[in-house]
């Protein structure tokens, strides 16, 4: 039962994942630019996570500096994976019709980085719980991010409630909530497993293309499609060898 809910918690990560894009074009639109991208996002959700837990959350400030070395791992991958993905999805690589050596690569990194943050969570966890190795996270991408920021840019482009918005969806639901609830899914489930799982975001992407931007979905993309959930139809249906 809890390798179950385990399921459900990265599944429900990936579909907040999946609405990135939105957000993305959005505030791309509005001319906030890819390097803002991070103080926004992780900066952002690092204050939002602070003051929550001030309130309700007061333990995750209470651990031991040798775990310092996994946050920080944990943290700086997790700002390069968000900084090859926004790099592919704002078309700033790859533009071109076909798949671009740039492009390639900056997905095989992103791959990489998401693979490493799993690897460094996964460990994480043994010292502490899924909140708060989401918390720490979130704090040194935060702070590690101010560096690439520009400021009265980034402000500009705030001004307007439309941005504001966009803004705060991609700090609560396309980051703060989905971290969060994949930390918190690697409690039960394999990090293989998870990692594969959470591919259902791209087809999440794929729905929202079409349902808001009226953006065709070919053959291939449904052929990838149901690759994707029967892989994962798969996953959640092995049984556990026998000990």
């Amino acid at each position: 039962m809890k390798k179950a809910i385990g399921y459900v918690y990265v599944i429900a990560a990936a579909v907040c994942w999946g609405f990135l894009g939105l957000f993305n074009r959005v505030l791309t639109a509005a001319g906030v630019s890819l390097l803002n991208m991070m103080p926004l996002r992780f900066g952002g959700t690092a204050i939002l996570f602070t003051v929550f837990c001030m309130m309700f959350k007061q333990q995750v400030f209470h651990i031991k500096l040798r775990h310092l070395p996994i946050f920080l791992g944990s943290g700086l991958i997790s700002m390069l994976l968000v900084l090859c993905g926004c790099a592919l999805v704002s078309g700033i690589v790859g533009s071109d019709v076909g798949i671009s050596l740039e492009g390639l690569l900056m997905g095989l990194a992103s791959e990489l980085c998401y693979g490493g943050y799993t690897i460094f969570t996964h460990y994480g966890m043994r010292y502490c719980d899924s909140f708060t190795m989401a918390y720490w996270t979130f704090l040194i991408a935060g702070i590690a991010s101010l560096f690439l920021a520009d400021g009265p840019a980034l402000l500009s482009a705030l001004a307007e409630p439309r941005t504001g918005l966009a803004a705060l969806g991609l700090m609560v639901m396309g980051t703060a909530l989905p971290f969060t609830l994949y930390t918190k899914g690697l409690e039960t489930v394999e990090s293989g497993k998870a990692a594969i799982i959470a591919n259902i975001e791209p087809v999440m992407s794929a729905v929202i293309g079409v349902t808001v931007f009226q953006e065709t979905l070919g053959l291939w993309t449904l052929v990838g499609i149901v690759l994707v959930l029967s892989g994962v139809v798969v996953l959640a249906c092995e049984k556990e060898p026998d000990k």
